[in-house]
């Protein structure tokens, strides 16, 4: 007690020095406030600029041939995806219908006839009964061509134009947002199954020093040197961990089928995978701003451009209230 009170007066003066350290400069000396930027941008490393990142096959990061193999399979049989493609070509050929409205419209057209009378008439003088027969039948054609166009004066066709158009890209943001989430999908139930993989390998490892330490128990306790109790605790140890077995086993079991299921095969199909025991992990993304991987999202993408076709749709809407002019041509010889 006595030496807490005598250094209680020292503590007070190394804090009153160590404040006169501290204090504040005067006003005048004071640094001026730092300056803030409009915007904040990322410093892009250099390896980036040389070498832009190509994210159309990011799962090859991982360097795995099977795990390649897998989801080239899936992108060539899965459903979705070809119904993806299906509705991209469609909107690619309303874009083409589309356009066609800028064009006249050319007809032609065309008969052939053949006519004849039935009957009989005598009593007529030579000259008059063959004009008669001559007059009983007779053959005629007509060929006739017509054109019709619609200049598009206030725009109409060309908003419909650039409807088609945005269609097209939402569509085309789906089909890749489709891609992106099977290959995802594919991705990681790959890296769970081998991350499963690995746990039963060193599950494995651990069951093999359990039944050690219960062998070494059980010849401890022959010796005289342990209890039965101790045998008991090692070998219900040994089998909580061969419990275990039956649980990876499963999980990596369902993971199986639903890759399988992913590249479009049966569940029961075997899927191959490369040797767990050495992961590669893909280096983190670098310069990466929330705002750049937004415009690279295509859900993003087709949001916007759905945006875009409504827009375009709400300005065709409007031209269709205003007069239409039509040129029509035709011609018909016979």
């Amino acid at each position: 007690m006595r030496r807490q009170m005598q250094s209680t007066p020292l503590s007070l003066v190394a804090l009153l020095l160590l404040a006169g350290c501290v204090a504040s400069p005067p006003p005048g000396e004071r640094a001026p406030p730092p300056a803030i930027p409009d915007r904040f941008d990322a410093p892009a490393a250099a390896a980036d600029i040389a070498t832009p990142v190509d994210l159309s096959r990011w799962w090859t990061a991982w360097q795995d041939p099977a795990l390649d193999a897998l989801v080239q399979q899936a992108l060539a049989a899965n459903p979705g995806l070809r119904e993806a493609r299906a509705r991209v070509d469609s909107a690619r050929a309303t874009v083409t219908m589309a356009e066609s409205a800028l064009y006249p419209t050319v007809a032609a057209g065309g008969a052939v006839w053949h006519a004849a009378l039935d009957g009989h008439v005598s009593g007529l003088p030579g000259d008059m009964l063959q004009s008669y027969e001559r007059a009983r039948s007779g053959t005629g054609h007509i060929v006739g061509l017509g054109a019709t166009w619609e200049p598009d004066i206030f725009g109409g066709a060309r908003d419909d134009i650039s409807a088609a158009a945005s269609m097209v890209q939402v569509q085309e943001n789906a089909e890749r947002g489709a891609r992106l989430t099977l290959v995802a999908d594919i991705v990681e139930n790959y890296q769970q199954a081998q991350g499963l993989r690995r746990r039963s390998a060193i599950l494995q490892r651990s069951i093999t020093e359990a039944d050690q330490l219960t062998a070494y128990a059980r010849a401890r306790m022959r010796a005289g040197q342990a209890t039965a109790a101790d045998v008991s605790r090692a070998e219900t140890a040994a089998a909580a961990l061969k419990a275990e077995q039956g649980l990876l086993a499963a999980l990596i079991d369902g993971r199986r089928r639903r890759l399988a299921v992913l590249a479009g095969a049966t569940p029961e199909t075997l899927v191959t995978l490369s040797d767990p025991a050495l992961p590669i992990i893909p280096p983190a993304p670098t310069a990466q701003l929330p705002s750049d991987v937004l415009v690279r999202r295509p859900d993003v993408l087709a949001a916007s451009a759905a945006v875009d076709a409504r827009a375009a749709q709400f300005k065709g809407a409007h031209a269709d209230l205003l007069p239409r002019f039509g040129i029509n041509f035709v011609g018909q010889t016979g």
